[in-house]
């Protein structure tokens, strides 16, 4: 999910479905905060489970679905087994028809190049998602967000869009310990390139917190 603007855009890189759904639930108080106009479009990664690692593979190869319905396993929710991603709210009866809201999607994703300011947020702290993974088919999805992963995550998303800000969401034992940023330099306006955020814990399922996440807006678009 994006909020697309001309002067900016606020948009998912996983690793699930909460990110988009806070950006969302939180998109009067982001038009507020920044004074832009924003529409709200679909995108890749609004309702999948895929880890940082599978999210830059995917930005990387420009490639978001599978082409052939026979690259999906999984016995209760489909399963892109050589990206590690889990298409959660997906139905595929109509293997035709999903590809095809697949490209609508791509689309709506370019067109985040065209905002002066590209914000891109990846959160791990849905309360249910090792459970959910679990209750599924056991694949395994790295859901801790590991540095290497967030940073290669980063350099695809800037050789895609530009100058973007990574945002890391998680709480401080769903992040790699050494994760850092302080190896990167500023740009030139002085925006941080990727800042991690310890996010507080809620009693949500899967949702989150949208005062906590509101928070969180406050200190990312100013």
């Amino acid at each position: 999910m994006a909020l697309l603007g001309k002067d900016l855009a606020v948009a998912s890189v996983g690793i699930s479905c909460q990110t988009a759904f806070q950006i969302e639930a939180n998109r009067s108080l982001i038009a507020k905060l920044s004074g832009a106009t924003l529409e709200h479009h679909a995108t890749p990664f609004d309702s999948i489970y895929c880890s940082a690692r599978s999210a830059a593979v995917m930005i990387h190869d420009g490639v978001y679905y599978p082409t052939d319905a026979g690259e999906l396993t999984g016995n209760k929710k489909p399963f892109w087994t050589s990206r590690g991603v889990y298409f959660w709210h997906s139905k595929f009866d109509d293997f035709a028809k999903f590809t095809s809201r697949g490209a609508h999607l791509d689309e709506s994703w370019a067109r985040i190049r065209d905002a002066q300011r590209r914000i891109f947020i990846v959160a791990n702290t849905q309360n249910n998602i090792v459970r959910s993974l679990i209750e599924a088919d056991r694949a395994p999805i790295e859901c801790r967000l590991v540095w290497k992963d967030v940073f290669r995550l980063f350099g695809v998303l800037a050789r895609r869009f530009g100058q973007v800000e990574l945002h890391v969401v998680a709480r401080p034992e769903g992040f790699d310990k050494l994760l850092s940023t302080d190896v990167l330099m500023p740009w030139q306006d002085g925006r941080a390139p990727i800042t991690l955020h310890k996010h507080p814990k809620d009693a949500s399922q899967w949702a989150g917190d949208v005062r906590n996440w509101g928070e969180l807006f406050k200190r990312i678009i100013p």
